[in-house]
């Protein structure tokens, strides 16, 4: 049922009379807010990267090569491995926080829940903020070797983001020192010493996964003819020849 009102004010009232009809449109309703609340929830945790953990596996690595299989060594791994999921996350907000103006300008990265205005940069700013000071606090109370590791991989993570993803070859050494950092800290997180073997397996792993990067980054410019990134453009002939970039 329907009535029109006119007058200084012009709208039009709906009753209605039947139950079913005003159960149903509540429901409705109540759907739709559902649905948007789970939206939201979905965009907050994509801009987390969750994709990107698995980088932090790394840190079951000391355990696992040193047949050190126990409930001591997996709690400890586990610890570390949310830890650095934590400060990852972390920093991957920060990073889409200050590249937000040119991530809209960009035709993939507009995407993302920040750039697409699907998380503000007052949410996104007090998730990193949390997740950040959490992981550390955390990590110095279970132990000062954990604690300094994971303080040296923030650090690494601010130098990456201003200024080494920018300078050729030490972006790569960034990465590949990444990973190590995360077996030093699956190391710390349950009392095993590290080999020498062990250390430089890792790194020339973690180079090889750092170099392959970089020339999937260049063959997929080359292919979609894109713009590429200020730092690839400045790759020379010698990196050009040991990326098998012809």
């Amino acid at each position: 049922m329907r009535f029109h009102i006119t007058g200084k004010a012009n709208f039009t009232l709906t009753i209605y009379s039947d139950p079913k009809r005003m159960g149903s449109r509540q429901t409705s309703i109540a759907k739709r807010r559902v649905a948007s609340g789970s939206s939201r929830l979905a965009a907050h945790i994509t801009a987390l990267r969750p994709r990107q953990w698995t980088k932090n596996l790394v840190v079951f690595a000391a355990p696992l090569f040193a047949f050190s299989i126990n409930m001591h060594s997996l709690v400890g791994s586990l610890l570390s491995f949310v830890l650095f999921c934590c400060v990852s996350s972390g920093f991957y907000l920060v990073n889409d926080i200050a590249d937000v103006e040119s991530d809209r300008q960009h035709p993939i990265k507009c995407k993302r829940p920040i750039a697409a205005g699907l998380v503000s940069l007052r949410v996104a700013s007090l998730m990193a903020f949390v997740l950040l000071g959490s992981a550390l606090i955390v990590a110095w109370l279970q132990s000062r070797p954990l604690g300094a590791v994971v303080t040296a991989y923030a650090v690494l993570q601010i130098a990456y983001n201003l200024r080494l993803k920018r300078m050729v070859i030490l972006d790569i050494c960034a990465i590949a020192t990444g990973f190590i950092l995360r077996a030093y800290a699956g190391a710390a997180a349950t009392s095993i010493t590290l080999s020498s073997w062990f250390v430089l397996c890792t790194a020339m792993l973690a180079l090889f996964l750092a170099i392959e990067k970089r020339k999937a980054e260049l063959r997929l410019v080359r292919i979609k003819g894109t713009k590429p990134r200020a730092v690839l453009k400045r790759y020379g002939s010698f990196v050009h020849s040991m990326l098998n970039f012809h």
